[in-house]
């Protein structure tokens, strides 16, 4: 270490303890008796739910709900996928319901929500094919 760095860490240190001790000047006792708690509980009897978590009793559907306005539309369509949400659902959750015709492919979801609903066929096929379901039946049972 250089000498100006050595110079510059003792004076950190020493005006740093020099005014910690100067901070601690005499302190008055306090002139309360013995405080009683007079049937007074720490608890209050009604508990509002905003502090559940510091409670450990902090539901996580209602935590997720926190956060989901902040996290992207991919990953809730990822989340409602493994859910096995509905189409309709999923519509609702983007703002597509009630929309027709060239308002509706025109809005910036649409092609979000077409992804989806291709993926959601791909996997009900392939959890068909898995189950031993013969590919002739499920392209005749799907008019």
């Amino acid at each position: 270490m250089r000498l100006h760095h050595v110079l510059l860490v003792t004076m950190t240190t020493l005006l740093a303890s020099t005014s910690a001790l100067l901070s601690t000047g005499t302190t008055k006792p306090l002139k309360f008796g013995q405080i009683s708690n007079q049937g007074r509980y720490l608890r209050h009897a009604n508990i509002s739910n905003k502090h559940v978590e510091e409670r450990g009793k902090l539901n996580p559907l209602s935590f997720l709900s926190m956060f989901s306005p902040n996290v992207p539309i991919g990953v809730k369509l990822q989340w409602w996928q493994t859910l096995g949400k509905s189409n309709n659902y999923v519509k609702k959750k983007l703002g597509l319901y009630g929309l027709e015709g060239t308002e509706l492919k025109t809005h910036k979801n649409y092609r979000q929500y077409e992804n989806y609903v291709e993926t959601a066929l791909k996997n009900e096929l392939w959890e068909k094919a898995r189950r031993g379901y013969f590919t002739y039946k499920m392209w005749k049972n799907r008019d």
